[in-house]
């Protein structure tokens, strides 16, 4: 019985942890891109100050501008082509709308079964002299949907930027300090038993 549970219990807990980092995506996906671009920066780092004993604060803080320029050159070029293309969008799709277009003649369809519909509720409605309750959904804009994103987005960038030169300039120490108390954990557990 124990053996039949084991596999629904955890799959329940993959579902639980992989529904928390969903809710928690805006903070670990920052931190996950910083420790990625703070281990493909750090020998950069270390060859700098080696060669030219250049700081790691100066040299960090150079290489993370360097990123931040590169993001927004490609942010840039990217940009530009999706405003016109956003712009021209609602031109297209309305082209697509109007006139003798198997789009129109399929929404003709949906539309007259949908009366038909309306109409048999209608009926059924008038049999018990109820009204039905109308609901209005409010959404926001795809435009501030949109601008909710970017800011969002651009927050994490920050985040993950202004960690990334933390983990540069420190990251040894953090790095040394960490294994230390875990080995400092273990030997203390180890001393209990």
């Amino acid at each position: 019985m124990l053996a039949e549970l084991s596999t629904p219990i955890y799959g329940l807990f993959i579902l639980g942890i992989l529904y928390t980092l969903y809710l928690a995506h805006q903070i670990i996906l920052p931190i996950v891109l910083a420790v990625l671009t703070s281990l493909l920066l750090s020998p950069l780092v270390k060859k700098a100050y080696l060669n030219w004993r250049l700081p790691k604060v100066v040299s960090s803080l150079v290489l993370v501008l360097v990123v931040l320029a590169g993001i927004v050159g490609i942010g840039a070029a990217v940009a530009t082509p999706a405003l016109e293309w956003a712009q021209k969008a609602p031109e297209g799709i309305s082209r697509l709308l109007v006139g003798d277009s198997e789009i129109m003649r399929q929404l003709d369809k949906v539309s007259q079964s949908a009366e038909q519909v309306e109409k048999s509720v209608d009926e059924l409605s008038e049999n018990d002299q109820s009204k039905p309750t109308t609901v209005v959904l409010q959404t926001e804009s795809w435009r501030s949907q949109l601008m909710s994103k970017a800011r969002n987005g651009v927050a994490g960038l920050a985040l993950a930027l202004a960690l990334t030169y933390f983990l540069l300039v420190s990251g040894d120490r953090l790095i040394f300090n960490f294994v230390k108390q875990l080995l400092m954990g273990s030997k203390v557990s180890e001393h209990h038993l």
